[in-house]
């Protein structure tokens, strides 16, 4: 990819929160001066199960689990603010506190929303338009819509 001409890449921690925001200004920045597009590579870490059927405990050892728990971001930034002194601990309790009952919150009101009526095209209609673009063809469901072309999407 570094190859590519006029790409900007950038390496970055990214559970480091101050270090990834300064890489993606210097992205936008670059973006920005037209110079070229830019592709940030942040090496994070998923140090909690992604859902309930997966159990890291089964392929990653201990160690390894609590060396991911240490990357953490939230609570490395937390630790940050507390560190530089613009948080206490008991601001950082409160801020984590007023966040999940805020996601809570969203969560339920997703849950309890009307459901979307489902998309105009079928199934196999949206897998075709990604596979092989055509905008002229119609579904062969018989959709209500055309497709629009992938480069309008």
């Amino acid at each position: 990819m570094r190859s590519f001409p006029g790409l900007h890449v950038a390496d970055v921690d990214g559970t480091d929160p101050i270090a990834s925001y300064a890489v993606c200004q210097e992205a936008v920045n670059y973006c920005r001066e037209r110079r070229g597009p830019a592709l940030i590579h942040a090496s994070v870490t998923r140090p909690y199960s992604h859902s309930l059927s997966d159990d890291e405990k089964l392929y990653k050892v201990p160690e390894e689990r609590e060396a991911e728990a240490h990357r953490d971001p939230l609570s490395k930034f937390a630790l940050f603010l507390v560190r530089e002194g613009l948080l206490d601990q008991k601001q950082i309790e409160a801020l984590e506190a007023q966040v999940d009952h805020e996601v809570r919150q969203a969560a339920d009101q997703a849950l309890a929303a009307e459901r979307q009526r489902s998309s105009p095209f079928c199934r196999m209609c949206i897998r075709r338009m990604w596979i092989r673009p055509a905008p002229h063809l119609m579904c062969s469901r018989n959709c209500t819509a055309r497709p629009r072309p992938w480069w309008k999407w």
